[in-house]
């Protein structure tokens, strides 16, 4: 099985960026990519000053293979 690698300057609690995860191919690497991010931005997106976070998805070479990135817009509209 590839290994890969999730990396996010945001995810304090998440495993370390030495923590490799084992999945079947890089398909299956984005998808739980997008369960972590979205339970990222439940910590992260209320507090921050920023409105986007990312997850990089590099693999066992530290090549990055995707990125996952989440952004939260508000739109504000006048009476």
């Amino acid at each position: 099985m590839p290994i890969f690698f999730f990396r996010s300057p945001y995810d304090l609690a998440a495993p370390s960026s030495d923590d490799e995860i084992e999945f079947d191919d890089l398909e299956q690497a984005i998808g739980q990519a997008r369960v972590a991010i979205c339970e990222l931005a439940l910590d992260f997106l209320p507090i921050s000053p920023v409105n986007m976070i990312a997850i990089e998805i590099q693999d066992a070479e530290g090549i990055t293979r995707a990125d996952v990135r989440l952004s939260l817009d508000v739109f504000r509209r006048s009476s």
